[in-house]
């Protein structure tokens, strides 16, 4: 069995309009400092975007607490949870075959939430044998277990320190603009969590 990171993500979920929870995924790409009068413009350039709209399904008493159902969504295809299109073109895989995947386990924690799903995906054959997964060869579909995990992070978030390659956290980067400059430079950052290697 062979084990690939697939992805890394920071998510929230906000209430919206129209009885909606909305999913977002946050995207940093610029970042100017709260002093300087061009970090508005920055702001308003860097709206995370809505992944998906759950519909509330129920509420608690004093209405801070909501129920949604996503069974759907994990069942589905989308970036946060199956394979990028990248990730696919490696594998030489296309469509995901809805009939052939499901959810095989959710597990919560305090801290964390792990779900784990078949993912069943319709194979292209190429001419190089030697490049496709078994499986694409003999049934023209490939079924892959994934598993993800949604942790929740802290309320303080780490400090961000600037990127030294000797150290073992992925980086992240992001262009920052002032009021000072004319132009922007590239930071680079050390993200919140750390990757298993």
């Amino acid at each position: 069995m062979v084990e690939k990171k697939i992805s890394e993500n920071t998510i929230t979920f906000e209430k919206g309009p129209s009885n909606n929870i909305f999913l977002r995924i946050a995207t940093l790409v610029s970042a100017a400092s709260e002093d300087d009068a061009i970090s508005k413009a920055v702001n308003n350039s860097n709206i995370t975007p809505i992944l998906e709209a759950f519909t509330i399904k129920a509420t608690n008493d004093d209405k801070q607490s909501y129920v949604i159902d996503v069974t759907d969504f994990i069942n589905g295809e989308n970036p946060l949870l199956a394979l990028n299109g990248d990730k696919k073109d490696d594998y030489k895989l296309t469509s995901l075959e809805k009939d052939k995947s499901y959810i095989k386990e959710i597990n919560s924690f305090p801290l964390n939430t792990e779900i784990k799903t078949v993912k069943t995906y319709k194979a292209k054959s190429g001419l190089d044998k030697r490049k496709e997964l078994p499986a694409a060869i003999l049934a023209g579909v490939v079924t892959l277990e994934i598993n993800n995990s949604f942790i929740l992070l802290p309320k303080v978030p780490m400090r961000k320190r600037l990127y030294d390659d000797r150290v073992g956290y992925f980086a992240s980067s992001y262009l920052e603009y002032g009021d000072r400059s004319t132009t922007s430079r590239s930071q680079h950052v050390y993200s919140q969590m750390a990757i298993r290697t």
